[in-house]
């Protein structure tokens, strides 16, 4: 700060360091061969979104709140990375499963499929993942009062980053299985007269 003084330069905010500081944390280096770099922004997401719920909760929405918050969150981790996948098919009537439709880009018309039904059923597991991440923005708008300028725009930061990153591993889950189904469907297809070259 007195360099900054001495210099004339006006010093970076809180929240900027921080953010600096988080991305160029030193940290203990393991093994992550094969680990895929949307996995470990989405654990990274998840851990990050739990202290933002312990913060919300010392703040003022209490403690009983930020756990439950956690334990939606930390089921909805599980649900993702365990039966979300089984639950994807070609055609469904919960939004979220179905493949043509959740694949479909809303906005580009040559890259989206029509589906012959209606999707007028809803997950309760992908429901809860989104109730809880609206459930901490909400709690920000909430909370900001009882904290610091700094503090909030260091939360906000946090929160919209790890939301992105989930959101992106969940369709990133979602494009596995498409692929899957695509080169299964190729291996049907192939026979005692075919030659698959990998």
């Amino acid at each position: 700060m007195t360099y900054c003084q001495e210099s004339g330069l006006t010093p970076l905010s809180r929240a900027t360091l921080v953010r600096i500081l988080s991305k160029c944390a030193a940290s203990v280096r393991t093994s992550v061969r094969g680990l895929d770099y949307v996995s470990a922004a989405v654990a990274e997401a998840f851990d990050n979104l739990c202290d933002v719920f312990e913060t919300l909760g010392d703040v003022g929405e209490g403690m009983g709140w930020a756990k439950k918050q956690e334990n939606n969150l930390r089921a909805s981790k599980r649900y993702l990375k365990s039966d979300f996948k089984v639950h994807v098919s070609q055609s469904s009537t919960v939004a979220d499963h179905c493949r043509s439709f959740a694949l479909s880009d809303p906005k580009e018309p040559s890259f989206q499929a029509t589906c012959d039904h209606y999707h007028s059923d809803v997950c309760e597991r992908c429901v809860t993942l989104a109730s809880t991440l609206n459930d901490i923005e909400e709690g920000l708008v909430a909370e900001s009062q009882n904290m610091t300028s700094n503090t909030k725009e260091e939360l906000v930061f946090r929160v919209k980053n790890a939301k992105t990153a989930i959101l992106v591993w969940k369709s990133h889950l979602l494009r596995s299985v498409n692929q899957d189904g695509a080169r299964v469907q190729l291996l049907e297809a192939i026979d005692e007269s075919s030659v698959l070259i990998v």
